[in-house]
């Protein structure tokens, strides 16, 4: 029992780390990405590729279920940071206009996938249903670390080295989240996970204010 509650300790301290890593690498780039655009394609293209992004990203919401169940979570997180990777890796380095297209695109995409995964992982490891507010506000917390400090770090690095450099910059985070979840997690048993129909959902919220508050404020 003592080695149990022992190592799920261990796997929460992962996934807060894991947290921290993935909010710098997205807090450095957040705020400058429509800057960064900016030198290669106009304002109303980067709006459209904003709403294209966000709604590839719901799609893949809506399939998670099916990748999740079939491959699992260690690998599905694995694959989206491999593709979150290159995403930026070639922002950094690549400048063809086509090419900054799909980077973008796939990082607006993939990052609220990874984020979900993480959640996957904190409620597998959340042992007793009485310490989730205080597990989940310690997971937050090292989020908001990286937000704080990302936008910092980031001006730093673009007014001294230009803004290419902070994707570059950005995607070295990307390496220790690799290595963290993959040592952490991997004899990670996955649980099925139902498919939820979005009406439902919807539909489930009606009866549950404060619930149904949350969601919208987070959306």
């Amino acid at each position: 029992m003592l080695q149990e509650i022992r190592t799920r300790r261990i796997k929460r301290f992962a996934v807060y780390l894991a947290g921290l890593f993935l909010s710098f690498h997205y807090a450095l780039v957040v705020y400058v990405n429509s800057s960064f655009l900016k030198q290669f394609l106009s304002t109303s293209t980067i709006g459209v590729l904003y709403i294209v992004g966000s709604i590839v990203s719901i799609f893949l919401f809506i399939q998670l279920p099916k990748i999740l169940n079939k491959i699992g979570n260690l690998k599905t997180s694995i694959f989206l940071i491999l593709f979150e990777l290159v995403a930026t890796f070639g922002m950094a380095n690549i400048h063809n206009q086509n090419l900054l297209i799909i980077f973008f695109l796939t990082h607006i995409a993939v990052i609220p996938l990874i984020y979900f995964s993480l959640d996957i992982f904190l409620e597998h490891e959340q042992g007793r249903e009485s310490s989730t507010g205080s597990n989940r506000g310690i997971y937050l917390t090292f989020q908001n670390i990286a937000w704080i400090s990302g936008p910092i770090l980031a001006g730093f690095i673009g007014k001294n080295f230009g803004l290419p450099k902070i994707y570059l910059f950005s995607s070295l985070f990307l390496f220790p989240l690799l290595i963290n979840l993959s040592l952490a997690f991997r004899k990670y048993e996955n649980k099925l996970i139902p498919k939820v129909k979005i009406l439902d959902t919807w539909r489930s919220l009606k009866n549950k204010i404060d619930v149904k508050r949350i969601f919208l404020v987070s959306t």
